[in-house]
C-alpha cells in the first residue's frame, strides 16, 4: 500500500510520519529529500546560486536555506522556479524507492501533494489539519516572525481544499495524545483493509 501524507505547514506531518515508522511502515519525506538536494547536489547548488546570487551561498559551499526562503516566499515567480527545479528531482527519488520495493507499505510525506497533482500516485491520501492559530504559534516557536509565517501559510492551498480531497483527515489540536488516538484508528482501519484484501 502507498499512502501520501499531506497537510498545511506546521500541522504535524513529521510527527505522524514518525508514528507510521514506529508502526512498521517504510517512510520518506519530500522535505528531507529537498534538503538533501540543496545540501549535496552540485548541479542544484550551482543552479540556485546562478539564479538567486551568491547571497544564498553558505560558508560550507552548500546553500543557506533561510536566505533562499526569504527570496522565494517574497516572490511567487521565484518560488515557482525553485519548485520547478526541485520537485521533478524529488519525485524521481521517491518513486524510485517505491518501485524498488513495491510490496512494502510506504508513506510519503509531501506538503504540496495536491498542488502538484500527485494524489493519483497513491492508494490513499491522509491529511493533517490544524487551526491557523496553532500553525502560526508553531511557526513562530521555530523562530519565524508573524509576517513570514503568514507568507508560508499563504503559499500553500487552503486547508479546506486539502481536507476535501483527502481520504482520511487527522486533526492536530496540539494534543499529542489526541493525535495518537486518531492515528491508531487509522492504522486499525488500514490493517483491516489489508486483511480483507488478502482474503479476496
Amino acid at each position: 500500500m502507498k499512502i501520501g501524507l499531506t497537510g498545511g505547514i506546521a500541522c504535524g506531518k513529521s510527527v505522524v510520519l514518525e508514528m507510521f515508522k514506529e508502526a512498521g511502515w517504510h517512510t520518506l519525506s519530500a522535505d528531507a529529500l529537498v534538503h538533501e538536494l540543496l545540501d549535496h547536489d552540485p548541479e542544484v547548488i550551482e543552479a540556485v546560486i546562478s539564479k538567486f546570487g551568491v547571497e544564498v551561498k553558505a560558508s560550507d559551499a552548500s546553500l543557506n536555506k533561510k536566505a533562499i526562503a526569504k527570496v522565494v516566499f517574497a516572490d511567487s515567480q521565484q518560488r515557482e522556479w525553485l519548485e520547478g527545479l526541485l520537485h521533478p528531482l524529488v519525485r524521481k527519488r521517491w518513486t524510485s524507492a517505491l518501485d524498488e520495493e513495491p510490496d512494502k507499505n510506504w508513506v510519503v510525506e509531501i506538503p504540496l501533494l495536491f498542488e502538484k497533482k500527485l494524489e493519483k500516485d497513491f492508494d490513499l491520501v491522509v491529511c493533517l489539519s490544524s487551526s491557523r492559530e496553532n500553525q502560526l504559534e508553531r511557526l513562530q516557536s521555530r523562530g519565524m516572525n508573524e509576517a513570514d509565517a503568514e507568507a508560508r501559510i499563504a503559499s500553500q492551498a487552503p486547508q479546506a481544499e486539502k481536507i476535501e480531497k483527502s481520504d482520511f483527515v487527522l486533526t492536530n489540536t496540539g494534543s499529542l495524545n489526541f493525535l495518537r488516538k486518531q492515528f491508531q484508528i487509522l492504522i486499525e482501519g488500514l490493517e483491516r483493509a489489508k486483511r480483507n484484501e488478502a482474503f479476496q
